[in-house]
C-alpha cells in the first residue's frame, strides 16, 4: 500500500498552508494488518512503548510477539476513543483466578503423592519408642 492511497482515500488529511509553504497535518501512526488493512490508528506525537508494541503484536495477526505479548493483549485491550491500550480488569481477575487454581492444584497434587508415597513406606505404623507413653492396664 502506498503513501498515494491514504492520501486520495483521504484516510490522512492535509491541506496547504500557503503562508508557512508548508503542508499541515495531524501526526500520528497508522498500523496495518499483514493483508493491508488498518488495524490502529496511534495520535499524536507520543507512543507509549507498550500500547506500540501491543498494536504491532496486535496487527501482525500471530507473526510476531511472544507468549507474553499475548497474554498482555489478553489483560488490555485497544480502546479507539483514546488511541490507546486500556487494562481490563475482568480479565485479569480471571487470568489470576487461573494461576490462582493451577498453583493449588500442583500444591495439592505434590501433596497426596507425598501421603501416599509415606504411606506405602510403613512409616506410619512404627513401633513405639522405649519412653513412650504407655496405657494402663
Amino acid at each position: 500500500m502506498s503513501g498515494r492511497f491514504f492520501l486520495d482515500t483521504n484516510i490522512f488529511a492535509y491541506t496547504f498552508d500557503a503562508k508557512a509553504n508548508m503542508f499541515a497535518h495531524a501526526s500520528g501512526i497508522i498500523l496495518l494488518t499483514p493483508g493491508g488493512r488498518i488495524s490502529r490508528y496511534f495520535y499524536g506525537v507520543e507512543f507509549p512503548g507498550r500500547d506500540l508494541r501491543l498494536g504491532l503484536v496486535d496487527a501482525s495477526a500471530g507473526k510476531i510477539g511472544s507468549p507474553i505479548d499475548y497474554v498482555l493483549l489478553y489483560c488490555y485491550h485497544y480502546d479507539p476513543t483514546t488511541g490507546k491500550y486500556g487494562l481490563v480488569v475482568a480479565n485479569v481477575l480471571r487470568a489470576a483466578a487461573l494461576v490462582t487454581f493451577l498453583v493449588l492444584g500442583g500444591f495439592l497434587l505434590v501433596m497426596f503423592k507425598r501421603e501416599n508415597y509415606v504411606g506405602t513406606s510403613g512409616a506410619r505404623h512404627a513401633r513405639p519408642g522405649p519412653n513412650a507413653v504407655r496405657p494402663h492396664r
